[in-house]
């Protein structure tokens, strides 16, 4: 453990020298560390930031942190779901009356098509009907 460490702090050491903030830096060098990857000093932040470059760093970390912010509220609301059908299940109810709002905890009986199986039994009827898709996946890491 205490070799990792040091490879994350030698890996984050870099990186501020590079430009990252610390707490950016340790958290990149974990990752990195993680998944048994190197710092490359070419992903380093440009230290001369044209205004444009100013503006998308500000929106990056924006976004950012509106991520961290939703992740959060979705966290809370969980939270509450969770002690509404508590008392749900304890009143032995799938509905509740509550102020202005009608609460429901239902099951729902949904019928998927099984493809792992399908796919086990007729691979070739599987890959005949395959369909293709592409699409651009933006991530923030």
């Amino acid at each position: 453990m205490n070799n990792i460490k040091s490879i994350v702090c030698t890996m984050a050491n870099q990186m501020v020298k590079d430009g990252f903030t610390r707490s950016e830096a340790f958290k990149a060098a974990w990752a990195m560390a993680k998944r048994n990857e190197s710092y490359d000093p070419a992903y380093a932040p440009v230290q001369e930031t044209t205004a444009v470059n100013e503006q998308v760093v500000s929106q990056v970390r924006e976004y950012r942190e509106i991520q961290m912010l939703m992740a959060q509220l979705e966290e809370k609301a969980a939270a509450i779901k969770h002690s509404i059908v508590e008392v749900m299940e304890a009143a032995e109810t799938d509905e509740l009356i509550v102020d202005v709002f009608k609460v429901r905890y239902i099951t729902v009986v949904s019928n998927r098509f099984n493809t792992s199986e399908f796919k086990k039994t007729h691979n070739d009827l599987y890959t005949q009907y395959l369909k293709e898709n592409t699409y651009k996946r933006f991530t923030v890491a």
